[in-house]
């Protein structure tokens, strides 16, 4: 998937409820505010039906400061850590124990 269709399913899948535009995904992967980014990924997180490509359109230095800094709300805990231990042990290679996966 391109970039360009990548950022459009983004803002179709993560932002049906914002009025987004493809330059808005931009201006947001590239800030220089981390809370700018740290949005950016919680919605990827929480809504994105495929989160480890659509991740990728961060820096590996941006995204895995994310998802270091990132703690799992209490809200919809179990869905959240399952899928950010996920996105953990992909993108970062520390293993995790990710409850429902192993065996």
């Amino acid at each position: 998937m391109q970039q360009k269709e990548r950022i459009n399913n983004i803002i179709e899948k993560c932002f049906w409820e914002y009025n987004f535009k493809y330059s808005d995904i931009e201006r947001l992967v590239n800030s220089t505010d981390l809370r700018e980014r740290k949005f950016l990924f919680e919605k990827l997180l929480e809504n994105s039906n495929d989160i480890l490509n659509d991740l990728t359109i961060f820096s590996k230095e941006d995204l895995v400061d994310l998802i270091k800094s990132y703690r799992v709300p209490k809200f919809n805990f179990k869905y959240l850590n399952r899928r950010y231990l996920i996105v953990k042990n992909y993108f970062t290679g520390e293993k995790v124990h990710i409850p429902g996966l192993s065996w």
